[in-house]
């Protein structure tokens, strides 16, 4: 595949599925195995002729294209036209990323175990095309999850430091395991601690959370306790790329359920869990294959 994701306004979004031979030789008769299939996703101001332009040099490249998307935010529509002179004319920024490349994965988790069990039976079973190679907690009750997939578990309980920088503290430690190994993408699968500014811009949308859908109501403790008693019609879950601004980054994948009033606060819970479980699936897969594009504070998921 060959991809590409940058944010900015006023772009023309591309998203492109390729094959190619690993040369520019000419081949007649290439095998599966011979060709690669890469993603291309491509950021740039919109203008007339950009999808040729690219289109262009594909075919130069010996690619062949599979499946092409596009999209322009209408409301920063330029009409103005321009001449082709070079596919890159447009300061386009892109990457491009190879279906058979696998990502190295961090999982966080606290002591729900939902998010986490079906983030590891997926990627076992390979429908997660990376590799998760360690998986980090501020508590040791999940150890033996990750162990039963054969995968590292490092705990790191609350570190001896004062009170006011024990977040410094554990940000740290938690640069050293990314460090050691080399993560590229970090999950929040539950992980219920509130990472500051700097972790975040560091991260920035290589970061994923998962949460009910309740907020920005209902915070703090209970949720679906308060959800109750209010008497919600429909409750769901919400994945997000993690940036400075807690919960309000750009989202990714959402789900949502109906409920009725003789749902109990058990029902609702379980529903819950079953939603974040998927959404977060979702938008992991979805970057992993690098559909997704941010724009501004929201995100372009091409199909």
């Amino acid at each position: 595949m060959l991809r590409a994701a940058r944010s900015g306004l006023r772009k023309s979004l591309l998203h492109t599925e390729a094959s190619f031979q690993p040369s520019r030789t000419t081949v007649s008769h290439a095998s599966a195995e011979e060709l690669q299939t890469s993603t291309l996703l491509v950021s740039c101001p919109d203008a007339k002729g950009i999808s040729a332009a690219v289109f262009e040099t594909m075919y130069e490249n010996n690619c062949n294209v599979i499946r092409s998307d596009h999209f322009t935010d209408k409301a920063d529509w330029k009409r103005e036209g321009t001449t082709l002179h070079s596919p890159f004319r447009w300061k386009m920024d892109y990457t491009l990323q190879h279906h058979n490349d696998r990502r190295k994965v961090a999982v966080l988790v606290g002591k729900m175990d939902h998010c986490l069990w079906d983030l590891l039976i997926r990627h076992k079973s390979g429908e997660l095309k990376c590799d998760i190679n360690v998986v980090v907690s501020n508590h040791p009750d999940l150890e033996w999850v990750a162990q039963a997939f054969g995968i590292d578990f490092v705990c790191i309980s609350r570190p001896q430091a004062p009170k006011e920088q024990r977040k410094q503290v554990m940000e740290s430690m938690l640069e050293d395991i990314f460090q050691e190994k080399g993560t590229e993408l970090i999950v929040m699968a539950r992980y219920m601690q509130i990472l500051s500014e700097e972790f975040c811009s560091r991260h920035a949308f290589q970061t994923i959370n998962i949460h009910h859908s309740f907020l920005p109501a209902f915070v703090g403790a209970k949720p679906y306790h308060k959800a109750f008693e209010r008497g919600v019609k429909v409750i769901g879950a919400t994945a997000h790329y993690a940036t400075t601004d807690l919960d309000a980054g750009p989202i990714i994948e959402q789900g949502v359920v109906r409920i009725t009033h003789r749902d109990t606060v058990e029902d609702m819970i379980r529903e819950g869990k079953d939603l974040e479980r998927v959404v977060l699936a979702r938008a992991v897969r979805w970057h992993l294959e690098n559909r997704v594009m941010v724009h501004g504070n929201k995100t372009v998921v091409f199909n």
